[in-house]
């Protein structure tokens, strides 16, 4: 009787140390899982703006106490002969590169006098080399040169048009005056009209020839740097 229960008080605590054993071993490989999991590491994801039904009521309501300013800020005021104002905020943290070219182009006072020379029905509008000037290629962002741009082509985006060649031409920009997902691999977009949405609807709407050249001139009368009210 001694024997049986001797026996079964060892088998007890072989029992109890086996328990203890495995316990011990299993916190120490959730240790060692969790000693091997990535750092998860925070970046800033790149401003992406409002959808197209937001147009005009994202940032700003009204554009009568924006301030001109000869510093290149991430907003700009282009202003149409006969059309009106539009307000375009540019998001260099998207598209680098073309805003610096866009950038340098306002400076310069580039854009001024300038027409929308190509209106592409239900797609675009084009601000185009009225004086012959040679394109200006840069390497833009976008997918098909290896870059990933996360501003999709949609109503009021600003971008880069291009030829053949995967470098965007910097010395002209087209807005979209509806959703073009399919332009998002191949043009580097760069801003958005955050007022004044109503004049790419104006400009989209005038009548076109055969070349889709509007019948009558739509100038560009200048395109300036802007601060907004505090």
């Amino acid at each position: 009787m001694k024997k049986t229960i001797a026996l079964i008080l060892s088998a007890v605590i072989l029992l109890c140390c086996f328990s203890a054993c495995n316990s011990g071993d299993d916190q120490n490989n959730n240790a060692a899982n969790d000693s091997q999991q990535p750092t998860e590491e925070v970046t800033e994801a790149p401003f992406v703006p409002a959808k197209a039904n937001q147009i005009d009521k994202s940032e700003v309501t009204s554009i009568r106490d924006v301030s001109v300013t000869d510093e290149q800020t991430n907003y700009v005021l282009i202003t149409v002969a006969n059309y009106g104002k539009m307000l375009v905020r540019l998001y260099p943290n998207v598209a680098p590169t073309a805003v610096k070219a866009f950038k340098e182009n306002v400076s310069n006072g580039f854009y001024d006098s300038k027409n929308f020379d190509l209106v592409i029905k239900h797609s675009f509008i084009q601000c185009g080399n009225t004086d012959g000037e040679a394109p200006q290629p840069i390497y833009g962002e976008f997918k098909s040169n290896g870059f990933e741009n996360n501003l999709s082509h949609t109503r009021g985006v600003l971008s880069l048009p291009r030829a053949d060649d995967t470098h965007s031409d910097s010395s002209r920009f087209f807005i979209c005056t509806k959703p073009s997902p399919a332009l998002n691999p191949q043009h580097a977009a760069f801003g958005f009209v955050i007022y004044g949405a109503d004049i790419i609807d104006k400009i989209a709407s005038v009548k076109i020839d055969a070349n889709q050249k509007p019948l009558s001139s739509i100038v560009i009368e200048s395109v300036k740097f802007v601060t907004l009210p505090q």
